[in-house]
């Protein structure tokens, strides 16, 4: 099982990273952890260590570099206008107290206008690899959005939830297909959005650690124009959750699909 999760994770990487261009279109990076929004970066990664507060649950948490510096970044920043892709790594979160429950960290990146439909079918997809330290007390719900035109709020694409019965976490649902119903063709500029909500008991830690360890861990969004036979609004594309994630606290800054 572990050397099918590390090919499947050595394509997309290989997909992800594929031949660099010299040229770099301008994008921004936006992270926000808890209650704390980091200082966004133009053309750069955004580090993410330190210790952060959530007032709604009461839960902290602190993220330390692991195995690198614990960053979100564009591993695709040279290629911008070609493929959309944004990247946690080196992260390792642990848990500061009980509270640690239903703990949100959310990144996301302007995209420069790329690759586009209906000159060709892009679907949107999560790529997520990491081990918690104990499954005792531990899920993590992921969900995916794209703001296209920027003038218009996030859409959000699928969710699915994680609750471990081995410490190894691997999600790869199938890609959801752009336009969604009743929207306009990908075209210009726009926004990736990934959201996460964490729980985890006291004391123990979440380890997206790339360095040192096969296959590397990550959470990564990205698109591509393979053909996943996942129809907006499919029941099997979204799993059962009970975690919240940031935007359904945020109705009015997103476009909530029902299921």
């Amino acid at each position: 099982m572990r050397s099918q999760i590390g090919w499947c994770l050595s394509v997309v990487l290989a997909i992800i990273i594929g031949p660099v261009s010299l040229a770099l279109a301008d994008y921004t990076i936006t992270v926000t952890i808890g209650d704390t929004t980091l200082n966004p970066v133009i053309n750069g990664p955004v580090p993410i260590k330190g210790n952060y507060t959530h007032a709604a649950t009461g839960g902290t948490i602190t993220i330390a570099d692991w195995g690198g510096t614990a960053q979100v970044f564009l591993p695709n920043a040279g290629q911008d206008n070609v493929l959309d892709s944004i990247q946690l790594v080196n992260a390792k979160i642990t848990a500061t107290n009980t509270s640690v429950t239903n703990f949100p960290l959310s990144f996301q990146a302007q995209m420069t206008e790329g690759p586009r439909t209906p000159d060709s079918i892009v679907f949107y997809k999560l790529a997520v690899l990491g081990l918690f330290q104990t499954a005792t007390g531990s899920s993590f719900l992921i969900g995916n959005y794209v703001k296209n035109p920027l003038t218009e709020d996030f859409t959000f694409l699928q969710a699915v939830q994680y609750t471990p019965g081995n410490i190894l976490m691997s999600l790869n649902p199938a890609g959801i297909s752009w336009p969604p119903p009743s929207h306009a063709d990908l075209t210009g500029d726009r926004v990736l959005r990934v959201e996460t909500a964490i729980a985890l008991a006291n004391t123990k830690f979440l380890d997206f650690k790339t360095t040192g360890v096969n296959p590397p861990r990550s959470i990564l969004m990205y698109n591509s124009s393979s053909p996943d036979q996942c129809p907006p609004g499919s029941k099997k594309c979204h799993k059962s959750r009970g975690m919240y994630l940031p935007c359904s606290m945020k109705p009015s800054e997103c476009k909530m699909k029902k299921e």
